[in-house]
């Protein structure tokens, strides 16, 4: 149960960033492309230092 809560939360949160027009990234970041459970469980559940300044800029544009 608890996996299963911390994928959808990884996954809500990676596409939040999408609408916040945040691109996939190579960096340790939850936005990071995963083809598979195994990759999705490996990235961590928040954005990294540089997807955290597009998404600041991004919301001061708003």
């Amino acid at each position: 149960q608890a996996l299963f809560e911390k994928r959808i939360l990884k996954e809500a949160i990676h596409e939040l960033g999408h609408t916040f027009n945040l691109k996939h990234c190579k960096s340790k970041c939850v936005m990071q492309f995963s083809e598979s459970l195994y990759e999705a469980d490996k990235k961590p559940l928040e954005y990294c230092s540089t997807c955290k300044k597009h998404l600041r800029y991004f919301l001061s544009t708003l």
